[in-house]
């Protein structure tokens, strides 16, 4: 992975042959070669990345307000670089930048897992102390020059619905102050209870959605705020209205309450980010590099920093940097008629002539070259892994349980199944199912939709409600709380008009971005064509007319005939010591009835028959899908269609030794998934 500041390489590894990584790393430090036919085919698929990537129009407007925000910076630069200049770039200039650069005293090594603090220093000092250090190379980068001014994009493309987007900069990951930015970002828009939520959708419904992050990078990081407006609705006015939000804040300081919401939902965030090694190796890294504090990260994860500190802190980047005159602002916007799309193809046309122009004399003509070093790895017998056995009883109301005590952290993660989903939809109403579903969290007679998300989310509980699916991921000191909460949706949700027709005008838009990005539906669309009038089909969203048709009796027939404990489960992992976790369960969703669910009498599926279909959009990239039928997971053929699937594709690890992948290295033209 590159980034604006530093690139890694990443390996995951089974524990008994870890110390590979490392040997592969000193190889690529100093044994790299620099082949013209394997930088040809290298340079085609850095192309097409970079097709692909401006094909996804969020993540180009993102970029592009950041090459405006620091005019004149090396970030203004775009990590993946200028398609023009890649097509010119020289193998020698590669070659030169590797031999100044890859140098031991610009890196580092993260080691995470299962390992000894000892092996590791000694494996690495066995590989690498021969290492020359090399400091005539290096290149300081000075901070942004802040300036008071405002810049606005405006990028006109294909799509259904406008969104946007207002930045600020703010300190960087040298400044250590990422944990103030992640709380901030928390306080001001992430989640149903933020300060903008709040405002723009539940007050004043002039957002379909509402989203805050922060895009970091060493120097100085950029606060985004992103948002879709509701039809009709003024750009200008919604960044008026965000304005205002921080000007609040700095006029008026930070209340208590929201402080404790954001802590909480960093605090398990953090929590989580320890069950994922690969991403905890690579923040890591990122930290000491920015900040030469080893500790620091650690400090981050665990929130040790006075409360007062933080809150001080916070204030302080919102007075500094979130005011106007330092505002920029981005727009994806519809193109106005035939005339746009007309120009918009022409630029195409264009761009593809140039590249197959360039293309020509860049077709690699070598072979693969035959594997060596992985030939002499001699394969290690696995360290014994004992799966965790979950235990299983069955509540009153007939609901089954399954748990299992897991004492690494002290989270809690909940899932609900239910035995239905979107497939029991009729054709008239598509997305009823789901529609319901999203109705759970918007009001029950205890709470209103903004006292529920308040509930949630001032607790840390992390909540996802979807097509016949609940899941929670919490403290386990707040596990009697979200189970009560769990059940006061599941039983007594009351459907309000109001929010029915708020859910419906953000489902339409779910609809509309979700058929304008060609690499999400094309699942949806290969589904059709495989499984054409057979329930497996069946759109989860609906379309925008089977949606606008749904109406509130609808809604509420759903919930009385699936919504039931007949059937279902509720898993629950994690830290359950001090829970009396039966008794508990009892006590809040055993409350919950239901009818029995007749199992879906589902039509047997037709043999998939040989079809091209196509779908026409005016995209730079073409999206391929190859779609059959499989088999059932209890088919004695599933584990042989499985390293199938590794040994073609590269599975779920997207292996470089896939027959795809050497595909890819050999011809350049293609990306895949």
């Amino acid at each position: 992975m590159t980034s604006h500041d530093f690139t890694t390489y990443q390996f995951d590894f089974p524990t008994q042959h870890w110390t590979v990584g490392v040997d592969l790393l000193a190889d690529v430090f100093s044994n790299a070669v620099f082949k013209k036919d394997l930088f040809n085919s290298e340079l085609c698929a850095v192309v097409q990345e970079l097709k692909l990537y401006k094909d996804d129009y969020d993540a180009t407007l993102e970029e592009e307000m950041v090459s405006l925000m620091f005019a004149g910076h090396p970030y203004h630069y775009p990590v993946i670089g200028y398609k023009h200049e890649l097509w010119n770039l020289k193998i020698d200039a590669i070659a030169n930048f590797y031999h100044a650069h890859y140098v031991p005293n610009n890196a580092i090594i993260v080691v995470v897992g299962d390992v000894a603090p000892d092996e590791v220093v000694a494996t690495v000092r066995q590989y690498f102390a021969d290492f020359v250090a090399n400091y005539t190379n290096q290149v300081a980068i000075e901070k942004p020059v802040r300036d008071l001014v405002q810049r606005s994009i405006s990028l006109y493309r294909d799509v259904e619905r406008a969104t946007g987007r207002i930045g600020f900069s703010v300190p960087g990951l040298s400044a250590k102050k990422s944990c103030e930015l992640d709380l901030l970002t928390w306080i001001i828009g992430r989640g149903r209870g933020s300060r903008l939520y709040e405002k723009l959708v539940d007050q004043l419904a002039c957002v379909v959605s509402i989203n805050s992050y922060v895009y970091e990078m060493f120097e100085r990081a950029v606060l985004f705020v992103e948002f879709e407006p509701v039809e009709g609705v003024a750009f200008e006015q919604i960044e008026t209205d965000i304005v205002a939000e921080f000007e609040h804040i700095k006029q008026n300081g930070l209340t208590e309450y929201e402080l404790e919401r954001a802590i909480n939902q960093v605090k398990r965030e953090n929590m989580l980010l320890l069950e994922d090694f690969t991403l905890f190796a690579e923040e890591v890294g990122c930290s000491y590099l920015a900040t030469s504090d080893h500790e620091y990260l650690l400090r981050c994860i665990e929130m040790d920093i006075d409360k007062a500190i933080l809150k001080k802190n916070i204030e302080q980047i919102v007075r500094d940097d979130c005011v106007k005159v330092y505002m920029h602002t981005g727009r994806v916007l519809p193109m106005s008629g035939e005339a746009d799309l007309e120009d918009w193809q022409k630029i195409q046309d264009e761009s593809d002539e140039i590249d197959r122009e360039k293309r020509a004399d860049k077709i690699r003509t070598s072979g693969l070259e035959e594997l060596k070093h992985s030939k002499q790895i001699i394969a290690k017998a696995p360290i014994k892994f004992k799966f965790p056995n979950s235990k299983k009883t069955q509540l009153s109301n007939g609901l089954d349980i399954l748990w299992h005590n897991h004492n690494d952290n002290s989270l809690v993660t909940i899932i609900v199944d239910l035995t239905s989903n979107h497939y029991v939809d009729t054709l008239d109403k598509l997305g009823c199912y789901s529609f319901m579903f999203r109705m759970l969290a918007e009001g029950t007679r205890q709470y209103s939709a903004k006292e529920l998300a308040r509930e949630f989310e001032h607790a840390g509980i992390a909540i996802e409600v979807r097509s016949g699916c609940i899941m929670m991921n919490l403290f386990s000191g707040s596990l009697e709380k979200a189970l009560s909460l769990l059940a006061d949706i599941l039983v007594n949700s009351i459907f309000d008009e109001s929010r029915i027709a708020w859910v419906r005008e953000q489902i339409i838009a779910e609809i509309f971005e979700y058929w304008d990005e060609p690499s999400e539906f094309i699942k949806q669309y290969a589904r059709e064509q495989v499984y054409k009038n057979h329930a497996y089909a069946k759109n989860e969203l609906g379309t925008v007319e089977t949606v606008q048709a749904i109406t509130r009796d609808d809604v509420v027939a759903a919930y009385h005939a699936y919504v039931s404990p007949q059937g279902a489960a509720i898993s629950i992992v994690g830290d359950l010591r001090g829970h009396d976790l039966i008794a508990l369960l009892e006590k809040t969703i055993g409350s919950w009835t239901g009818p029995a669910i007749a199992k879906s009498g589902f039509s047997a599926l037709e043999s998939a028959q040989h079809k091209i279909k196509e779908y026409s959009m005016n995209r730079d990239q073409i999206v391929l899908g190859f779609a059959g039928l499989s088999v059932a997971y209890t088919d004695t053929r599933y584990d042989a269609l499985l390293l199938f699937d590794y040994i073609f594709t590269g599975g779920s690890v997207s292996s470089m030794g896939s027959r795809l992948f050497k595909l890819r290295e050999q011809s350049g033209l293609f990306l895949y998934d």
